[in-house]
């Protein structure tokens, strides 16, 4: 991800140089794609995966296994989004600096980050079930059915559309790629801005 983000950089400034402040608004909306793009990959497995499987096949015992939190993990990205766009409107009150420093610093960091700790504490054990449950027939055949039926899922990305495993697994690759947003953001901001301490708090945190 630090790879492509630096070749992303290196293409735009050859090409035509902008200011460190710029260049933190972009990668402020490469952050809030990332809760976008998230949430839509959360959506559809909490509506064809999670909730539905509250009701059949599984135990309660394996429901919560093989899904643990990601429920609020999805509830936690969709109030920091709404968050940044709230707060991406203009405010005369604010320098522009002052302004979107507010988009990614979310109150709820410290309990954000503790409850991806405990999803990524369970989530080999999720794998390991999901690997089981997958010799039942009833269960196979019911994750295809919800993965296939409805959503046009042929003509849709693999994000927007994920099978019952990779939306398992996705919030392990969403936390890495917003340890890799924050410090990106971090890396144009200046040492002596007063939100600099802020986002070296959040993103050791996440790390």
């Amino acid at each position: 991800m630090e790879t492509d983000a630096s070749q992303f950089s290196a293409n735009i400034t050859s090409e035509c140089p902008i200011s460190p402040l710029e260049m933190k608004f972009m990668y402020i909306e490469q952050l809030m794609s990332l809760e976008q793009d998230f949430l839509s990959c959360m959506h559809f497995g909490i509506r064809k995966y999670l909730k539905p499987l509250q009701y059949c096949i599984l135990t309660r015992y394996e429901h919560t296994t093989l899904f643990t939190n990601i429920d609020m993990l999805a509830r936690f990205s969709k109030a920091n989004l709404k968050s940044m766009r709230d707060n991406a409107a203009p405010d005369d009150s604010q320098t522009s600096e002052d302004q979107h420093m507010m988009l990614y610093l979310p109150a709820t960091i410290q309990k954000q980050c503790k409850a991806y700790q405990l999803y990524g504490k369970q989530l080999e054990m999720s794998n390991k079930l999901l690997k089981e449950l997958n010799q039942n027939k009833s269960f196979r055949d019911f994750v295809k059915s919800q993965h296939t039926t409805g959503e046009h899922c042929r003509s849709q990305p693999s994000e927007q559309c994920p099978s019952i495993q990779e939306f398992i697994n996705r919030p392990a690759l969403h936390i890495q790629q917003l340890y890799t947003a924050l410090h990106n953001i971090l890396s144009v901001t200046p040492r002596d801005s007063h939100d600099a301490p802020l986002l070296v708090r959040v993103t050791d945190a996440i790390f």
